[in-house]
């Protein structure tokens, strides 16, 4: 039976609940917000800088009893938690519930998050600011993440011990009534204030109705659906909220004790729970979560629901839809149990079966005794992962799916057995007799946890390929005839695709091993057989690894102190049992795809303008060690079978290492300046000035002479009217004076004809030439500094006809050493530069005048170079910038402007 079958979907949720419920910490401590000014700090911001950003709780193990050591027919109560409430809300949960789901310790567990270090260091860990940031951007509330801490010393108070989901049964559609009962604290001011404000709260909701019940108020909202109305109250310590109303009232009546018809009353439930527990106690309170689900009575009712939905089917559909029908009562419930010890996460589920839906072939996998599972000595001590089975009996699996072919419709059944006589008289293959008769009792799987993510078509990110690293072991009672019919099936392949499979075989440690070559496939598929079992892997490697296990050159997991600290809690004679161990394989898979996923990135981003692959990496790289560092506190986990005549039961175990010793976190520089960069902008985008500016300052921090993060400073400080400032990072950019500057013009320029017009300049400079034109005489000009240090020189404020005219800025720059340099302008509009006399750029387009719009790789010679540039305007504003850099926009160290 897959292991799948006996863990509930609701496991997963109870973990998380129960998981963020225990961990220790320390105070938050807001983010510097400390700037460069030339003399001094202008004062900060009236808006608190952001602390680093908060993320969902996590939890550590609250100390519990230790697990049982043998298959458990009772789990020990945990017995170092504050005791249950002496009556459980399933004292006054109707009984016959269709699903059931118990959360306990809430008060406790919210209280330990607020003074846990794993708390204090997860919401320091910096993979969530731009989570926290996105918040307060859409919201516009400062400071979001700090709302979590008192948030939960709110829920702490409210909140009491328990809460409790009900579905009852139902008949019809318009029956379902599913009940929420969340007990509230009553025991301090905080909670009784709360409690009696949810109760006005729930009497002021629009359109209610106000009800009275066995001397209990409760209220009905409007209509929500066809006869379907909320009800909600709060009564004594309980608050209850329900779809309709028969259900609040049953609570009450068990609250009053008008009724004993309670889930704690309930023989069939309790008989299950019995299943955990033992038969020496009725208790349901010992246990920190249950769930339980009736899945026959929702089948039941699907049943019913069924005939309307057959007539909407092909009539070819319809036989296999019967037949479908059949077996999807095969479950009657599924009920589970779980807790928390001190050293991890204990889970219990039982699967029921319905014995009257249940072919007897299944049946009798159910009966088959409990072994040793000898698969195991194929498994690695460093295995990422290992499960064995004798309860997959594939040769009865046969027989039920024979006995379903054989069910269907003619012309579907026929058609395949049609499909079996073929293989058989053609290719000479009998599927029982070639590959079931042969078949052991045990199956077994094992990884090493590796995972190659391959990307295809040229490393396309929707290309790529995940290929696990995978070794599937049937033991076998024949060995010579197992090895014969895979080798017909081998031909059988290799017969069917052609050229594209080409099989190999090659000896190691004395076991014939055979490989199919499939040109560009990202696996291998390799069988062999030896030691009384049959291995089918992905890759050639893997059995070679196996091979060396059982053969004794390398050591099985057996030997693993981690696995033999797990492995102690499960019998040696059990049917199934498996382990893994999620932090190494998802630590080696994130590692490989980390790789390959930023070959695949770069590629795809690669020269695009809207994306910045550089600042992408390091925060992908800062957010894959988080994930790292959390999944490395989950050092195994494993799970167990046992079975009965009725159903299936599970055991399991995640190991959780101590989670306050082991977390912690590396938040490189890189990644540190790409991620408060990206806030920064967020916030700059939202007009929310101050916070940008906080991060800008942890940029610059970093990178004092980083380009963008001055030009963002400088503009939100020029939005602010605080030039002098501005005036300070303007400086760092490397603009050159503008007195470095000597101006002449205006020249014409009708319909933009002047930009392909050579005027006297660009056949030569000398500050000391006039020129005529068509307005009069013009002659070169000194720039005088605005004393706003901005680089931009501005032609308008020099000019008083500046519509559809051109003009030419001339100046020296002087190179200690010669080299190729970055060139970059900014104009308003049109732009020509030489430099040395050689024209460099070229643009004629009308736009606004920002620094660095273009940029050309140029060459200094060594001492003063010159520079002619010519800005032809069209209309209002008129002027350029200009600065050479590096390739990564930092200024030129040691250039010097002007004569």
């Amino acid at each position: 039976m897959p292991r799948n079958l006996i863990q509930p979907v609701f496991a997963g949720i109870l973990i998380c609940l129960l998981i963020a419920a225990c961990s220790s910490g320390s105070k938050m401590q807001p983010i510097p917000n400390e700037l460069p000014p030339p003399e001094k700090a202008v004062s900060a911001p009236t808006e608190e800088t952001p602390s680093t950003p908060t993320p969902p709780p996590e939890v550590v193990s609250p100390p519990l009893a230790t697990p049982p050591q043998e298959v458990p027919s009772t789990i020990t109560p945990p017995s170092e938690i504050v005791s249950s409430p002496a009556t459980s809300l399933m004292n006054i949960a109707p009984s016959d519930a269709l699903l059931v789901l118990q959360i306990k310790d809430v008060a406790e567990a919210l209280a330990l998050i607020e003074d846990s270090r794993a708390w204090q260091q997860l919401i320091e860990a910096p993979a969530w600011e731009m989570l926290w940031a996105a918040v307060e951007m859409q919201t516009e509330i400062r400071e979001s993440h700090h709302l979590i801490k008192p948030g939960l010393s709110i829920l702490s108070h409210v909140l009491g011990q328990e809460i409790l989901l009900v579905v009852p049964k139902f008949r019809g559609i318009l029956e379902i009534s599913p009940t929420l009962l969340v007990q509230l604290n009553r025991e301090d001011d905080l909670g009784e204030i709360l409690s009696s404000a949810l109760q006005v709260a729930l009497a002021n909701i629009p359109d209610t109705r106000a009800r009275e019940y066995g001397g209990y108020s409760y209220l009905t909202t409007g209509p929500i659906g066809p006869n379907l109305r909320l009800s909600c109250g709060v009564i004594d310590d309980i608050l209850i909220a329900s779809l309709g109303e028969a259900t609040i009232r049953k609570v009450i009546d068990l609250h009053r004790g008008e009724s004993t018809e309670s889930l704690a009353n309930d023989t069939d439930f309790s008989q299950l729970i019995s299943r955990f527990q033992g038969a020496a106690t009725d208790k349901v309170t010992d246990f920190q979560t249950t769930f339980h689900i009736e899945l026959g009575k929702i089948l039941e009712f699907a049943e019913l629901m069924y005939p309307m939905a057959r007539s909407q089917l092909d009539e070819e559909m319809q036989p296999m839809a019967d037949e479908a029908i059949k077996w999807l009562d095969l479950v009657e419930s599924i009920t589970s149990v779980s807790n928390l010890t001190k050293d991890g996460f204990i889970a219990q589920s039982y699967v029921e079966f319905n014995p009257n839906a249940t072919s007897k072939n299944f049946l009798a996998m159910l009966q088959v005794p409990p072994t040793r599972h000898d698969s195991i000595k194929f498994a690695a001590a460093d295995s990422g992962s290992y499960g064995a089975t004798n309860l997959i009996d594939l040769p009865k699996l046969w027989g039920m799916a024979m006995g379903v072919i054989q069910s269907l419709p003619p012309e579907v059944s026929e058609q395949i057995l049609g499909g079996l006589d073929t293989l058989q008289t053609q290719f000479g293959i009998d599927i029982e007799e070639d590959l079931l008769s042969w078949m052991g009792s045990e199956i077994a799987a094992v990884s090493s946890g590796d995972l190659s993510f391959l990307p295809r078509d040229g490393g396309n990110l929707g290309n790529i390929t995940t290929v696990p690293d995978f070794l599937l072991l049937i033991q076998t009672t024949d060995s010579m005839k197992a090895a014969e019919s895979l080798g017909r099936l081998a031909d059988l392949l290799g017969m069917t695709l052609g050229a594209m499979v080409n099989w190999e075989t090659m000896q190691y440690l004395e076991t014939d091993i055979h490989t199919a070559q499939i040109p560009d496939a990202p696996v291998q598929p390799s069988y062999a057989v030896t030691d009384g079992y049959v291995l089918i892997a992905t890759q050639p490697s893997s059995l070679k690894a196996a091979l060396d296990c059982a053969k004794g050159n390398v050591k099985n997991l057996l030997t693993n102190p981690g696995f033999q600290e797990l492995r102690a809690i499960a019998p040696e004679m059990v049917n199934s049992i498996s382990y893994a161990n999620p932090g190494k394989s998802l630590e080696k898979a994130l590692d490989t795809f980390v790789q390959q996923f930023e070959a695949a990135v770069e590629e795809e981003l690669s020269g695009s303008e809207d994306v910045d692959f550089a600042m992408i990496q390091p925060i992908l790289h800062q957010s894959i060690g988080f994930v790292k560092e959390i999944v490395k506190t989950l050092v195994g986990q494993l799970r167990y079978t046992v079975k009965d005549g009725d159903g299936l039961r599970s055991f399991s175990f995640l190991k959780v290492q101590d989670l306050d010793a082991s977390f912690t976190h590396q938040d490189s520089p890189e990644a540190q300046l790409a991620r408060s960069l990206f806030i920064a902008r967020g916030y700059e985008e939202k007009g929310m000035s101050n916070r940008s500016h906080a991060y800008l300052d942890r940029v610059l921090e970093i990178d004092p002479d980083h380009p963008e993060a001055l030009m963002m400073k400088i503009s939100l400080l020029e939005s602010e009217g605080n030039e002098k400032r501005a005036n300070w990072y303007r400086r760092k950019l490397g603009f050159p004076n503008e007195s470095a500057w000597y101006i002449v013009g205006p020249f014409p320029n009708p319909d933009s004809e002047g930009f392909d017009t050579v005027y006297p300049p660009e056949t030569g400079v000398d500050v000391e030439d006039t020129y005529e034109t068509e307005s009069g005489e013009v002659a070169w000009k000194k720039r005088r500094d605005d004393n706003r240090n901005d680089g931009f020189v501005n032609f308008k404020e020099m000019f008083e006809d500046t519509e559809w005219k051109v003009a030419y800025a001339w100046t020296t720059v002087t190179a200690p050493e010669s080299g190729e340099v970055e060139l970059r302008v900014g104009s308003d509009d049109d732009v020509k530069v030489w430099v040395n006399g050689t024209e460099v750029l070229i643009n004629q387009v009308g736009r606004p005048a920002t620094p660095d719009e273009d940029g050309v790789h140029v060459s200094l010679n060594q001492g003063p170079n010159q520079i002619l540039v010519k800005v032809c305007n069209r209309e209002l504003d008129w002027g350029f910038y200009l600065r050479f850099t590096d390739e990564n926009q930092r200024p030129i160290k040691g250039l010097t402007y002007g004569n």
